[in-house]
């Protein structure tokens, strides 16, 4: 009877530990496929997070490009060693005045991270560097906004405003209907009678001392900005590398 109650406690304790085993060959199974579940979401989270840093990084050195050519245009101007006194002259100031005052402002490219911060979904992204790296990026566009809208206060006080008080606004473009873009006129386009207040106009800008202020700030703040967006361009190809290497492994 005894070898009996032996033999039943020895095979119940049998059946117990193959029940466990069971188990813990599930649970394991189970946290298998959570994991692999939100690995997938991780790498879709970071496929869409390349996407971004992708378009992000050619409008960043549009943008860059853009600034580096308005602070050269500014420079220029600011060497002129005398005032335009010809159509021609006037031309070729008025096109480099316009285009250092050509207003761009910068649009980020970045739905997947604010939709990761929205949804409290940043944990998923289980690589740190990965993560500092994208509040470092978002850090360093911040400040370039803030300069930016400096910037735009500087240009509206200082050439905007002053050009629009004192000159005729837009000698060299075509007004006669409605455009998607401002149409230039030739020097042949432009009367003989208006041609001296155009002369004129171009020679107040040239010697206002609040434009050629302006002009200095627009060289300094342009070359700036544009010098932090190389910066913020290099930290974009670190993070894209980044984020391949997290995809790979």
């Amino acid at each position: 009877m005894e070898n009996k109650t032996g033999k039943y406690i020895k095979y119940a304790f049998g059946e117990i530990i193959l029940v466990v085993i069971g188990i813990l060959i599930a649970l394991q199974i189970n946290n298998w496929n959570e994991n692999r579940k939100l690995r997938q979401r991780e790498v879709g989270y970071l496929i869409n997070l390349k996407s971004d840093l992708i378009k992000e990084r050619e409008s960043n050195i549009k943008y860059r490009l853009h600034r580096l050519e308005q602070a050269k245009n500014a420079s220029f101007l600011l060497n002129l060693e005398s005032q335009p006194e010809t159509m021609e002259d006037a031309l070729d100031f008025t096109i480099k005045f316009d285009q250092v005052t050509f207003w761009v402002a910068y649009v980020r490219s970045n739905n997947t991270f604010k939709e990761l911060i929205s949804s409290g979904n940043l944990s998923l992204i289980s690589n740190d560097s990965i993560k500092n790296s994208l509040f470092d990026i978002d850090k360093a566009f911040s400040q370039g906004e803030i300069l930016e809208n400096h910037m735009r206060r500087e240009y509206e006080h200082y050439l905007y405003d002053e050009e629009l008080k004192n000159t005729s606004f837009g000698n060299f473009y075509d007004f006669t209907e409605p455009t998607n873009i401002f149409k230039r006129k030739e020097i042949i386009d432009i009367p003989d009678t208006l041609q001296k207040q155009v002369i004129n106009d171009v020679a107040y800008i040239y010697n206002s001392q609040t434009i050629n202020n302006g002009l200095k700030l627009a060289m300094s703040n342009n070359n700036i900005l544009a010098r932090g967006h190389e910066k913020i361009g290099e930290q974009i190809e670190a993070l894209i590398k980044l984020i391949d290497k997290d995809i790979e492994k």
